[in-house]
């Protein structure tokens, strides 16, 4: 059986599953698979008992494209990992504050133990919880618990407290919710992975099935969870491992090197294209010093684009195409946010937006969707993924090409009319 017939027999059998996929495997198009057959087998039971399925992503970026993959279908639910971990508690608001007076203990003893005297999180804040109308969650990095305002990293430690402590509150949603998957799994918060597991599964076996698809190699974040080995039914949990080992994206040597250095998935390539690998480093990267870490990093960035151009230009001297000049062209992989804002040209805009504003904006900003980037720079067409020149800077370069002979006759007449006043000035003065 392939990789989405083995899925399909755990969800018959109300089995949760992990489904390790490597690197261009189709892992997205076999969640896509997943979802389309429980809405067209399962639709018809859950709209009569008004539930629904969880797709839960990583990125509001992801969370769209889901979305429009399954024609936005009302059964299912796509959203963002802080969104629905707060939605699914908002509305206690009488343990909310409760368990916020917890964690602001917590967190102010974890200040206290580091020595920090100017800690935002106060004493006896139970004794003022009740002047707090409700507490609220605010996308930003930004929080102020005297208020009841939380932040996107106080979400996942409320609702861990909230899970742990309320068994009615995971049996609510697990009978709401019977089917939960989260995409790029790997990447997911360990404290998020306990709530899921150790107290919505755990205690609702019969009642829930969660699938975690993505892949424990491809983990980019240092709070990510990497791998759910633990919980698989080979090690005495209760989850069932599916591992999809086909490969449509990488030439033959790509995909042996990949088998080389991971062990839990021996990749199959899909194509017959032979390719070539090869490792450029950077033998004289300055060393990291142990303070001033941000002047380092500030400093460091103008030898890492200088390094990014050699690799370009060494590159384009051997054949390779990275402009707009062929249908082959070739494509470089940039890991960090920053990077790519910083490559693009917008690199303090997005500086700004990470210090200030909530994760979604930001995606936003590197989405080209956002309105103050698009009001300059215009938009991606979705589906052609092509840009469409509608920003400022495509508007003023329009305007001067299709004006370039206006601009040529006033350059003209301005130059006629400078000369013949010049001339007439040298006339008076060897008249005078």
């Amino acid at each position: 059986m392939n990789a989405f017939e083995q899925i399909i027999g755990h969800i018959e059998n109300s089995k949760s599953f992990v489904l390790e996929a490597g690197a261009g495997s189709g892992k997205t198009y076999t969640l896509i698979q997943t979802l389309n057959y429980l809405i067209e087998h399962k639709g018809d039971l859950l709209k009569k008992s008004n539930q629904k399925i969880v797709c839960i992503t990583y990125t509001n970026v992801a969370k769209n494209e889901i979305n429009d993959r399954i024609e936005n279908n009302d059964l299912v639910l796509v959203s963002t990992i802080h969104e629905f971990l707060w939605n699914s508690i908002k509305q206690y608001q009488k343990q909310l504050k409760k368990e916020l007076c917890k964690l602001n203990e917590i967190n102010l003893e974890r200040d206290k133990a580091k020595g920090k005297t100017d800690s935002r999180y106060i004493e006896n804040l139970v004794d003022r919880i009740d002047s707090i109308d409700k507490v609220e969650y605010n996308d930003t990095s930004f929080n102020d618990f005297e208020k009841g305002i939380i932040q996107h990293d106080d979400v996942i430690e409320i609702v861990k407290l909230m899970y742990e402590n309320y068994l009615l509150l995971t049996d609510i949603l697990s009978e709401k919710f019977p089917y939960l998957f989260v995409d790029e799994y790997q990447d997911t918060a360990s404290a998020t992975i306990t709530c899921l597991i150790d107290y919505l599964l755990n205690r609702n076996l019969c009642k829930i099935i969660l699938g975690f698809y993505g892949d424990s190699h491809q983990k980019i974040y240092d709070y990510g969870v990497g791998d759910l080995e633990k919980y698989y039914v080979s090690n005495g949990g209760f989850i069932e491992l599916v591992k999809k080992e086909e490969n449509y994206r990488s030439s033959l040597s790509v995909v042996n090197l990949l088998n080389n250095f991971r062990k839990n998935i021996q990749q199959i390539p899909q194509t017959a294209s032979e390719g070539s690998v090869k490792f450029i480093y950077w033998k004289e990267h300055p060393e990291k010093l142990k303070k001033d870490i941000r002047k380092y990093n500030t400093e460091i960035s103008i030898f890492k684009n200088q390094f990014y151009d050699a690799v370009i230009s060494k590159l384009s001297a051997n054949g390779w195409v990275f402009d707009g000049a062929s249908n082959d062209k070739g494509k470089v992989l940039v890991l960090a946010n920053s990077r790519v804002a910083q490559r693009a040209g917008f690199g303090n805009l997005y500086s700004i937006f990470s210090r200030r504003f909530g994760q979604s904006t930001k995606e936003r900003l590197l989405d080209r969707n956002h309105p103050l980037l698009t009001f300059f720079v215009g938009t991606i067409d979705k589906k052609t993924s092509q840009e469409r020149k509608t920003g400022l800077e495509h508007l003023i370069s329009f305007w001067n090409e299709s004006n370039q002979p206006v601009v040529h006759l006033a350059n003209i007449n301005f130059n006629t009319v400078h000369i013949s006043i010049k001339e007439k000035q040298i006339q008076i003065l060897n008249h005078s």
